[in-house]
């Protein structure tokens, strides 16, 4: 639907970020990447809003979701959700070496979704 409730535990301040984040997500992956059923995606902060709608959209078109995430409990969150491929956000070492892995060292990621707040993966993604 386009109108809901909002829930009785949210603010009214948290409420109003829930339109940007599904926004941000049709705006890159839908208009900009125009992401289509088999391509590689790679979605850093996966665990976060914006990462985890981004999964759903992901998902519903068909591509293959390869993530990035902290902590161990969201690596595990992030595999309960069907993602596959996980690495860190955290260590841009670990984060080469496990790509290299899932990509069998052929650099075949067609889209890159970063909402990180540090800039280190850039190069590292691309």
């Amino acid at each position: 639907p386009l109108l809901t409730q909002k829930p009785s535990t949210w603010s009214y301040e948290e409420a109003s970020t829930m339109p940007v984040i599904f926004v941000t997500v049709e705006e890159s992956l839908n208009d900009l990447a125009k992401l289509k059923k088999g391509e590689k995606v790679l979605i850093h902060a996966a665990a976060g809003g914006v990462g985890l709608v981004a999964i759903q959209y992901a998902q519903y078109v068909g591509a293959e979701v390869y993530a990035t995430a902290g902590a161990t409990e969201k690596h595990e969150y992030l595999r309960s959700l069907g993602v596959k491929y996980i690495t860190s956000s955290r260590s841009g070492k670990t984060f080469e070496e496990d790509m290299k892995k899932f990509l069998d060292g052929k650099p075949e990621i067609d889209v890159v979704l970063n909402s990180l707040s540090h800039d280190d993966y850039i190069p590292r993604s691309l």
